[in-house]
């Protein structure tokens, strides 16, 4: 199964880890948009301190042209609802979801949007951790 990992930008540290991991313990491909695309200099320059994550200069067609590619290459998406949850993981649970209409896997660890109307209704699945999903791969 050949997911598409969405997750907030200012948690993709830890995100980046764990997912190493899943794809050495389960039969899955994690598709992280910050670091299996191929010319992400975005990245270099935010992790640089050269701009910040919401830059006017960034190249905003091709981050977005780019991670609905790799949605489109995907079997569907698991999505990180973090305190930290950016809009672009917003877009993506509704792009896949909606528009694609795959399985939309939500792993929310903000208590406070467990229950969100959307996240409900756009969710195949909804986790409360990373460990629950780890269990539900198993």
């Amino acid at each position: 199964m050949k997911l598409y990992l969405a997750h907030p930008i200012l948690d993709r540290d830890w995100v980046r880890i764990e997912e190493l991991k899943m794809e050495k313990e389960f039969d899955i491909e994690l598709v992280n948009p910050f670091y299996d695309a191929a010319e992400r200099k975005d990245i270099q320059d935010i992790d640089s301190g050269k701009k910040g994550i919401n830059d006017p200069n960034l190249n905003a067609k091709k981050i977005v042209e780019g991670d609905l590619k790799a949605i489109d290459n995907a079997d569907g998406i698991v999505a990180l609802v973090t305190e930290k949850a950016s809009v672009g993981v917003y877009c993506e649970i509704f792009y896949n979801s909606h528009v694609l209409k795959r399985p939309t896997y939500l792993i929310i660890t903000d208590p406070s949007k467990f229950t969100h109307p959307w996240l409900v209704y756009y969710g195949s699945k909804r986790f409360h951790s990373l460990d629950e999903f780890k269990e539900w791969l198993k």
